[in-house]
């Protein structure tokens, strides 16, 4: 049987707006999620990164069980944060048989 791993995500709240009434966000709170599974990104992901530094991926799979909207927010993974790429979103339950209906690309750059 798979069993997936427990990650954070950061949730955030709007707390006013900037100069040009663009919303202000800051940390609301950390929810744990269990069950995700972990897949870590390919060497040549890495090499093909146009940034300076390291660039760090994994691809969550997202339980069933977790209908949180993922869109910028943060994903604590072993320990180290990374940002969601894109805005994730669940596929038909009817189509995935599995426990996980949803794809989560993360990121970080060190260096």
């Amino acid at each position: 049987m798979i069993k997936g791993e427990t990650v954070i995500v950061e949730l955030v709240e709007q707390v006013g707006v900037d100069d040009f009434n663009t919303p202000i966000f800051e940390p609301a709170e950390q929810v744990e999620v269990n069950n995700v599974l972990v897949e870590i990104g390919e060497p040549a992901d890495v090499r093909d990164s146009t940034r300076d530094g390291n660039r760090i991926i994994y691809t969550l799979r997202w339980p069933k069980v977790s209908y949180m909207v993922l869109d910028d927010l943060r994903v604590n993974v072993r320990g180290e944060w990374f940002s969601i790429v894109g805005s994730p979103r669940q596929f038909d339950p009817e189509q995935c048989p599995t426990e996980w209906n949803m794809t989560v690309k993360l990121e970080a750059y060190h260096g």
